[in-house]
């Protein structure tokens, strides 16, 4: 796993600081097991895990990490760089696995209208597996992360909290936990869920910035960054998708946090300790980013509830602290 030692040392200081995260007084699992491919881009687009699954480079270029190591990801131009898999491995078929990955998207290339730009895709008419990052959806200019893994339908599961065109980097973790069932992660939070999903069976490559997708609309390339994509043949447990992003994380995410004791929604206080996790985000700060993001009452409560259950199930807040926010949030005039 790249890091770096400041990085590390801030980490541990974090975690020691911050107040019995249940899911890391555990102890660490090891996020090697089940390992199928890895691409760390240490100066070139290799597997190494020693499967061979090895990438071609197809103008995409070496950059910089997020922690400003130099030949450590690969920088896409949004106009027709992308990197070759191949048809193996051929996880989409696979009843569960698990994706992790870091992007940042810099808003440009081919924002119009379609199924956004790629960070991974292994895709084909009704047989779609894919990550992107919307564009224009309707009359809207979204940015949305959307992860589809359909086979004769439109079955996808889609974060709509924020619009990720925002240069910075996040950490994606695609959980298929059945053929049907799937978890969408980002930057340590359960974002959504889906139970339609569908185990993907096609013969076209995998590609790490585009697709090989003939549909017009499908065809969006990746602007931006991408870097550190794990390949699982299993599914990631709460703590360990947690684990990856914050060793993962390189600086402060929320810089102007709200760091009241407990968790206030439009002025009523829930009780409900307002933890700081050692990302730089409290659970206000993340509430506060449903409220950013949601064009109405109901996307707000929705994405409350999606965020309330993860940190539930990663032991961060109680059953009753999660109902007790949410009651809030139900009462809040937000947005």
């Amino acid at each position: 796993m790249k890091t770096n030692k400041s990085a590390f040392v801030l980490v541990l200081i974090g975690l020691l600081s911050t107040v019995a995260l249940v899911w890391y007084q555990t102890a660490m699992a090891d996020v090697g097991d089940g390992l199928v491919a890895y691409y760390p881009f240490n100066g070139n687009a290799n597997d190494e895990t020693g499967n061979g699954f090895d990438g071609t480079v197809d103008g995409a270029t070496l950059t910089t990490d997020r922690f400003g190591n130099p030949l450590s990801a690969y920088s896409f131009d949004g106009v027709d760089d992308k990197i070759f898999i191949g048809q193996e491995p051929n996880f989409p078929a696979w009843n569960s696995y698990a994706v992790s990955v870091w992007f940042l998207n810099n808003g440009g290339g081919d924002q119009t209208l379609g199924y956004g730009q790629k960070v991974l895709s292994k895709a084909q008419f009704f047989t779609d597996f894919h990550l992107s990052v919307l564009g224009e959806v309707g009359n809207e200019s979204r940015g949305n992360l959307s992860w589809w893994s359909s086979q004769g339908g439109f079955d996808a599961v889609n974060d709509p909290s924020k619009d990720y065109r925002d240069n910075l980097w996040h950490h994606a973790v695609l959980n298929k936990n059945t053929p049907s069932n799937g978890d969408l992660w980002v930057d340590g939070v359960l974002r959504n869920s889906s139970n339609t999903l569908a185990a993907v069976v096609n013969s076209v490559n995998l590609i790490i910035g585009y697709t090989e997708h003939s549909d017009f609309f499908q065809q969006r390339h990746w602007s931006g960054k991408i870097d550190d994509i794990r390949i699982y043949n299993r599914v990631l447990s709460p703590s360990e998708i947690l684990e990856l992003f914050i060793l993962g994380s390189s600086e402060d995410a929320c810089p102007n946090s709200d760091l009241r004791t407990t968790i206030i929604i439009d002025g009523r206080d829930s009780g409900v300790t307002n933890r700081v996790f050692p990302t730089g985000c409290t659970i206000s700060d993340m509430i506060m980013q449903c409220g950013d993001a949601a064009n109405n009452h109901g996307g707000f409560m929705g994405c409350v509830a999606r965020l309330t259950t993860g940190l539930n199930r990663t032991g961060s807040i109680t059953a009753q602290q999660k109902a007790a926010i949410q009651r809030l949030a139900a009462q809040a005039s937000i947005p």
